[in-house]
């Protein structure tokens, strides 16, 4: 029954999918659960982001509970254990992965302009570039001309300084940040990113592509997430292109970061697009690669609103200022997941 009342408020996509699949998490919930349950709060409700069935989103809530009893029951160390096998687990190449990332670090090592690298950083690009040296090659010198350019110090304190100053400029962007059925799902809000604040203010500019760096980070904490690729939930209600967003703004966003940094999409929905948006995304999406616009869905409704109405409402009680820090939090723990596995990580 909660099931069917749930699928009540999920609509056909554009291309007559259902959208039907395991929820997201809302912020503001005190762990992250794969069902959300209502509780006190009647109108929290999941947004459907991919296909799984709910007879799987019950089992992996059923394997959560009962992993957090067996943790407090055995204590620190058993969970220790099991967090470092799964990382184990996580961070795979089969051997001909292992071979593309081995031809790419020699080639970034015979490279006299490129600065050396992290064996992660050498694999998560010969797993994008599917064994193509020379093109992980030139991803490489992309990616240094931007951390030059913007600053990237490639750490976690200047990650999570990047994020904060970003969350600060625009608190209302981020609606979500969790990990789902394999992989790590962001979900944010168009209409809450302001193009006058990007142009005038002082460093905001750097502070949004630099997050965007660091957002990819977090998103990608280990191989098999890399293998896997991400999935992107966005807002489209109340989007204005000038306002929001502008021509330049989005070369600067995608010919420097987003079109270089190497990751892959699993899906990317866009909820309330409109008529207008609609068709602007469908002509946009089939200049992307191949690889990226069939990942592309427009046109998903939430009949109860906007993504912000039922991600805020989802937290209860909490106020923004307490979900904003607690969606910093999660960002931040994976990033520094991130940065553990690499230092660790040998070919």
């Amino acid at each position: 029954m909660q099931a069917a009342a749930e699928n009540e408020h999920v609509r056909r996509h554009d291309d007559g999918s259902s959208n039907q699949g395991p929820p997201l998490v809302p912020d503001g919930m005190d762990r992250q659960p794969e069902v959300v349950a209502a509780g006190a709060n009647a109108e929290a409700v999941a947004v459907n982001a991919y296909g799984a069935n709910d007879q799987n989103n019950r089992e992996m809530e059923t394997e959560d509970n009962e992993y957090e009893s067996d943790s407090s029951e055995s204590g620190s160390s058993e969970s220790d254990s099991r967090e470092s096998e799964e990382d184990y687990s996580r961070m795979q190449l089969t051997d001909e992965e292992r071979q593309w990332a081995l031809n790419v670090k020699q080639a970034i090592e015979d490279d006299p302009e490129l600065d050396s690298v992290s064996d992660f950083w050498v694999a998560q690009l010969a797993l994008i570039e599917q064994g193509d040296t020379e093109a992980a090659l030139e991803r490489a010198h992309q990616m240094q001309s931007f951390r030059q350019e913007y600053g990237i110090l490639d750490t976690y304190e200047h990650g999570k300084q990047v994020l904060h100053e970003f969350m600060d400029l625009f608190p209302e962007f981020f609606l979500s940040f969790s990990f789902l059925d394999g992989a790590y799902v962001l979900v944010f809000d168009t209409a809450k990113l302001y193009a006058n604040t990007l142009n005038t203010k002082p460093g905001a500019m750097a502070a949004w592509l630099g997050s965007v760096y660091y957002t990819n980070h977090c998103m990608s904490p280990d191989l098999e997430a890399v293998k896997r690729g991400i999935v992107y939930i966005i807002e489209c209600e109340g989007f204005d292109w000038s306002k929001h967003f502008g021509v330049q703004i989005f070369r600067k966003f995608w010919l420097e970061v987003a079109a270089v940094y190497p990751i892959q999409f699993l899906r990317i929905r866009c909820f309330h697009t409109g008529l207008c948006l609609t068709l602007m995304v469908s002509m946009v999406k089939h200049i992307l690669p191949a690889k990226i616009h069939s990942k592309f869905t427009v046109g998903n409704i939430c009949s109860l609103g906007r993504l912000d109405t039922v991600y805020n409402s989802a937290g209860g009680d909490f106020t923004r200022d307490v979900l904003k820090q607690r969606m910093k939090q999660r960002l931040e723990e994976s990033l520094l997941r991130r940065y553990r596995l690499e230092a660790s990580f040998s070919l």
